[in-house]
């Protein structure tokens, strides 16, 4: 069951991304971290499944 306060911090999240494709230095900074954490990911064998496309959506964040 959901509680109040993972309901909370779902609406942070979905309101923080919802933030991040409408101000540019929040998009560009949500890319940089996306990238980063897509590589440290990709580091080990099983990560690639979500490193490679955590810095694929990065790098939309930062070129957008």
């Amino acid at each position: 069951m959901i509680g109040p306060t993972e309901l909370l911090l779902l609406m942070l999240l979905f309101m923080g991304g919802l933030a991040s494709l409408f101000f540019e230095p929040i998009r560009k900074a949500t890319g940089a971290v996306l990238i980063v954490a897509g590589i440290i990911f990709s580091l080990t064998g099983i990560g690639m499944i979500v490193g490679l496309p955590l810095i694929f959506f990065g790098v939309i964040l930062v070129v957008i």
